[in-house]
């Protein structure tokens, strides 16, 4: 069975997508290809997200101008959809980037995004050659997302392995406005919370963000859920703070 790739192409360029497919199609892969819509809003990068989260996909190409590389709505989207990817394939799911005309530094993108391979040229060989060497990497960690239309983008995280002993969640330009705790991969309709906390104060980047929390228990199959009604600029999650030691994770999205 072929392995197949997802084409994202940055700008309204429908020639340069029907390239760079047949360049990948005569490496050997399967190709779906797409042109990237910039809405945040509208959470239009959530069927990449899918797309990326599916089994047979087995890497990520996005090429277009080196300018939108730099555009603080498209790293965010981008970064979106590559942790519904990296959710179910691992943080070493090959990502290639091919900026035209330009260079782009993936040690300059965002996190999801920092593992990423620039690709100038060479594009077919080189994806083919990625999908063969790419290995399943998981941190300790599970985090997911869930844009439901209307409801928000939700945050999934919680264990791999060792409990929880509580969770929270909070973000550089956006706050939550909702939580939960339930089975992992599906928002919970119903939950009960222990000893809910919301409106906790911390510091990223010299600015005040918020986050919210409970001390539920949380094992490999519970995750605690967070809701985002705007798509912050950084998530801050990991077990409920009550130590002044607990080291909490960071995802920077832009």
């Amino acid at each position: 069975m072929k392995k197949r790739a997802l084409l994202t192409v940055l700008d309204d360029n429908p020639g340069l997508a029907r390239q760079l497919g047949s360049e990948l199609a005569k490496a050997g892969l399967d190709v779906s290809a797409h042109i990237w819509e910039d809405s945040l809003k509208d959470m239009a990068w959530a069927p990449a997200g899918r797309e990326l989260a599916s089994d047979a996909c087995q890497a990520w190409v996005i090429a277009g101008p080196v300018q939108a590389f730099s555009t603080p709505s498209v790293r965010k989207g981008l970064s979106l959809a590559a942790l519904c990817g990296q959710s179910v394939h691992g943080t070493e799911f090959p990502i290639l980037v091919s900026p035209a005309a330009g260079s782009v530094d993936p040690a300059l993108l965002p996190t999801p995004l920092a593992s990423a391979q620039c690709v100038p040229k060479g594009l077919g060989p080189k994806t083919a050659i990625a999908c063969a060497k790419a290995r399943r990497s998981f941190p300790e960690y599970r985090l997911d997302l869930h844009p439901m239309d209307k409801l928000g983008l939700w945050l999934e995280a919680g264990p791999r392995r060792d409990p929880w002993k509580g969770a929270f969640a909070g973000g550089l330009g956006a706050s939550p406005s909702a939580h939960g705790v339930g089975p992992s991969g599906a928002v919970p309709a119903n939950c009960t919370l222990h000893y809910q906390v919301q409106g906790m104060k911390f510091t990223l980047d010299d600015a005040e963000c918020e986050a919210w929390g409970v001390h539920n228990e949380l094992v490999p199959g519970i995750s605690y859920y967070a809701r985002f009604m705007e798509a912050p600029d950084a998530v801050v999650f990991g077990p409920f703070p009550d130590a002044d030691e607990a080291e909490p994770w960071v995802i920077r999205l832009c």
